[in-house]
């Protein structure tokens, strides 16, 4: 009769899957700079839709805010003053 009872197995897995992308980003960071502006020039080559632009027309799109000094001072017990 033990076969009749219900039994319930479960099994946990993880995989780590690295897809194309994944393995080309790994790629390029693991590249020195000469490298990097090696594989740049190839692939603009074989890409003409790929364009190189200035340094002066590239502008951060995020910038750090301006704190005012009195923010980043310490009070007189030692700490600095918590925002809300």
């Amino acid at each position: 009769m033990n076969w009749l009872q219900p039994k319930l197995h479960l099994r946990v897995a993880q995989k780590q899957i690295l897809t194309p992308g994944l393995v080309q980003m790994v790629s390029v960071l693991a590249l020195n700079r000469l490298e990097l502006r090696e594989m740049i020039n190839q692939e603009m080559i074989e890409n003409p839709v790929l364009e190189e632009l200035s340094e002066e027309s590239v502008t951060p799109k995020t910038t750090a805010p301006n704190v005012p000094e009195s923010r980043n001072r310490k009070n007189s017990r030692g700490r600095a003053p918590q925002s809300l």
